[in-house]
């Protein structure tokens, strides 16, 4: 079988611990929570500072001088590396970094004993590769079938559906203008951090995101964690859509993991999967051609911590083990690459004078007999001068509609309109939706929406009408106090009243303070870029001497995954030692 194949390697790789990649980190003006610490930025200048250090506890530098502890490395290296040693410090690092047995002392720079036990190798280990303190993280290596092959096909994994925009920049999607003249936020080269990105996207964004980090390593004896990069939103999809057995890729994947050493050491409670739809979809039984499949109701990834935008909800909560889904947010259409982008997407967030419109609803058309409460809603909105109601046509991917659809003049004022808009057009979503104070959203065919994200984005309050929208979803990267940036209208509330009408009733104070927290809550939902590494320096970054390093969506979801695991081993280890 394919995953046999790879067996042989998966474990017994020799290479070492992964360089440390500069990560997509950013400071904002504070109060929004503290930085994790597993995800914190590893910047050029610490590792040179901490490049003596290093080298001093892997057993390279006896002293303090480093020129002179050096030389007995020169004999395993290059006759070029003998020469460059002659130029002094910056040289002599180069040469240290690049001799052949540096990969091994690295590794064993602890010099930990052989008995010594396995946490505390771990709290060493990590300790010494800054900003790893909660542990490593080691991603298998599995075949291409699993994942990559997604991206490869990315125009016919989905019947009838041509993905290939969604694939670009590694999940991010193509870019996208948005700019002062669409209504949007002006940037100053070209579409800047615009992307249309696929709300299923985050497998691929978060393997490759995951594969950049410093506290990954190839050595699975050193890891806290394992990491599955299987795509199992997109097989889904390829397998209901072509008419395929739904079970084949994964059961096969579930077999191999057993096997593995590392899984056995501790029967995979510090294993975890990211899925890029929601729970729900992975415990749905059934035949082929029911959609969903049972992922998360067989006894292998039953075991993990799982990551998804959306926890098991409803009546599959029943056989669902929640205590090990974590909720991470919907991927939206920007993705900073400097302080800069971030800071002038907060600006325009704050901007007020251009809301016009009091609330907005993007929605799909849907009998009213399948969502009474979204038809509801769409009725009150159309029939409203306040409110300004998009009408999704199409889908995700649609090839044949009008360009006169496609291309809606932008900026427009959309108070009081029904537009019929492609479903796929970000910029007029995005436009609507920050010319309107308030942005319903009515659950789909789950509790949570993609929408609420994208509202938050533009500065749009969101409103629910379920706690599991969002309060009792995104515990991780939200704030506890819900209504501290978004309105809560119960349903049954909601029935008997006019939403448009309560509304109108929410003073321009709250207003004004919610948008103010939404603004501060920003960092914490968007997912940085990976394209392009933030170039700011200390004299020109707007945050420079800020003290408030705030992570990315992506950084908080690795650092709750790291905090689970190492705190159900704590668990286990103090109820063996009772």
């Amino acid at each position: 079988m394919m995953l046999q194949e790879k067996q042989g390697n998966a474990h017994d790789q020799l290479g070492s611990v992964k360089e440390p990649v500069q990560q997509h980190h950013r400071s904002v003006d504070g109060e929004v929570g503290t930085t994790p610490g597993f995800a914190k930025n590893v910047a050029a200048t610490e590792l040179q500072e901490a490049a003596p250090k290093l080298m001093r506890a892997s057993g390279v530098v006896k002293s303090g001088n480093l020129l002179s502890a050096s030389t007995s490395r020169l004999v395993s290296c290059p006759i070029t590396s003998r020469i460059t040693f002659l130029l002094g410090w910056i040289f002599t690092i180069f040469v240290v970094f690049t001799c052949e047995d540096y990969t091994e002392r690295l590794a064993n720079l602890h010099n930990v004993p052989v008995n010594q036990d396995e946490a505390g190798l771990h709290a060493n280990l990590s300790s010494n590769f800054l900003g790893c303190e909660a542990g490593l993280v080691y991603v298998y290596s599995i075949p291409e079938a699993y994942n990559q092959e997604f991206v490869r096909e990315c125009a016919t994994f989905k019947k009838g559906r041509d993905l290939c925009m969604y694939m670009e920049n590694w999940g991010m999607g193509s870019r996208f203008e948005f700019g002062a003249e669409q209504g949007g936020l002006s940037t100053e080269r070209g579409p800047g951090p615009w992307h249309n990105t696929w709300q299923f996207a985050l497998e691929l964004y978060f393997h490759e995101r995951l594969q950049r980090h410093p506290c990954v390593t190839d050595r699975a004896e050193l890891a806290n964690a394992f990491f599955v990069p299987y795509y199992a939103g997109m097989d889904l999809s390829r397998r209901f859509t072509h008419r395929l057995a739904k079970d084949e890729l994964y059961m096969e994947l579930a077999r191999w993991l057993q096997g593995q050493e590392s899984w056995k050491r501790r029967q995979g409670r510090d294993h975890f999967i990211m899925l890029g739809r929601i729970a729900s979809d992975f415990r749905r039984p059934g035949g082929d051609r029911l959609w969903g499949n049972e992922l998360l109701r067989q006894e292998v990834f039953n075991k993990m911590i799982v990551l998804s935008i959306e926890r098991t909800s409803g009546s599959f909560r029943k056989s669902a083990s929640v205590d090990k889904e974590i909720a991470i947010p919907y991927p939206t259409y920007f993705h900073d690459s400097s302080n800069a982008e971030l800071q002038n997407l907060i600006d325009w967030i704050g901007q007020t004078s251009q809301r016009s419109s009091l609330a907005t609803m993007a929605a799909g058309q849907r009998q009213a007999s399948t969502n009474r409460m979204r038809h509801r809603l769409m009725t009150q909105c159309s029939d409203d001068s306040r409110c300004t109601l998009l009408l999704c046509v199409g889908h995700e991917a649609s090839p044949s509609l009008s360009e006169e659809m496609r291309n809606i003049s932008l900026p427009v004022k959309m108070e009081g309109k029904t537009l019929n808009v492609l479903c796929n057009n970000p910029p007029v979503l995005l436009s609507a939706m920050h010319q309107s104070e308030f942005c319903l959203q009515p659950p789909g065919d789950s509790p949570t929406r993609r929408s609420f994200f994208d509202a938050m984005l533009v500065g749009c309050i969101p409103v629910i009408f379920q706690k599991e929208a969002a309060w009792s979803q995104y515990v991780h990267h939200l704030p506890q106090d819900g209504a501290s940036y978004s309105i809560f209208i119960p349903m049954t509330l909601a029935n008997k009243r006019n939403v448009i009408d309560i509304l109108s009733q929410v003073s321009k104070s709250r207003i004004h303070k919610m948008r103010a927290n939404i603004a501060r809550l920003i960092p914490r939902i968007l997912y940085a870029s990976i394209n392009e590494m933030r170039s700011e320096t200390p004299e020109t970054s707007k945050y420079a001497g800020s003290s408030a390093e705030i992570p990315d969506a992506f950084d908080i979801a690795l650092d709750a995954v790291l905090g689970r695991i190492n705190s159900n081993l704590k668990f286990s280890r103090d109820a063996n030692s009772s």
